[in-house]
């Protein structure tokens, strides 16, 4: 009976050590499943990063492409000065890459909303070709450069003496264009120059100006490529 008494304690630790082995086993059984349960399927564990977040493939959110449209890339500019309240300038154009000798051409549009009063002064020697009056038209001009080549009408020869007088830009619209033969020129000056050889490859700006004597400048600059 002894040894009997003995053996009981025994087998009750026995007991309570397989009740511990079974508990612990269903509980790492409950926790695989729970596992498996939430793991990424084929469908979308490539889309995820290693934070745990997901990550759409560009072009495909929502069924959307979200590839950039090349028609829709605007060749515009608009803008304006503070010296010059109330006037915009704009430019726009079908293409801003060119071929080397390759010509174009370029809309613009400048917006007055109020009239400007202006000054000019009397000149000594040779005068501005430019034309001096109340039509803004005749206050714009425009170039296409980088800075060391261009095509411009900056170069009218010597004109007359200017005449010192008083205007009043009117408010109004001026639409115009630019018709460039992808060639070089400064002007026809007093020689009727004639144009240069193609714009190189490189980076260019066409550019309009409202210029209004003592009053200030508004520039519009397009950024166009000729490769």
């Amino acid at each position: 009976m002894a040894d009997g008494a003995a053996q009981l304690p025994a087998v009750a630790i026995s007991m309570t050590l397989l009740r511990r082995v079974l508990l612990l086993t269903s509980m790492a059984g409950l926790l695989a499943c729970t596992a498996s349960s939430h793991a990424p399927g084929a469908a979308d564990s490539g889309n995820r990063v290693s934070d745990g977040s997901v990550r759409h493939d560009a072009g495909h959110d929502a069924g959307h492409d979200t590839a950039p449209d090349a028609a829709a890339v605007p060749c515009s500019v608009d803008a304006s000065d503070p010296s010059l309240p109330g006037a915009t300038v704009h430019i726009a154009a079908d293409r801003c890459n060119f071929r080397s000798g390759q010509g174009g051409q370029f809309r613009y549009r400048v917006v007055l909303t109020k009239p400007i009063p202006y000054s000019v002064q009397a000149s000594t020697s040779c005068g501005a070709c430019s034309v001096y009056s109340n039509d803004a038209a005749a206050r714009i001009r425009f170039t296409i450069s980088n800075g060391l080549v261009q095509y411009c009408e900056c170069d009218g020869g010597c004109c007359p003496p200017n005449k010192s007088a008083s205007y009043t830009l009117d408010a109004k619209t001026v639409d115009g264009t630019i018709d460039w033969p992808g060639l070089q020129w400064q002007g026809a000056s007093d020689t009727n120059t004639s144009y240069g050889p193609p714009f190189p490859p490189g980076r260019y700006f066409v550019m309009v100006t409202l210029d209004v004597p003592g009053v200030g400048v508004a520039t519009a600059g397009l950024p166009i490529t000729v490769k």
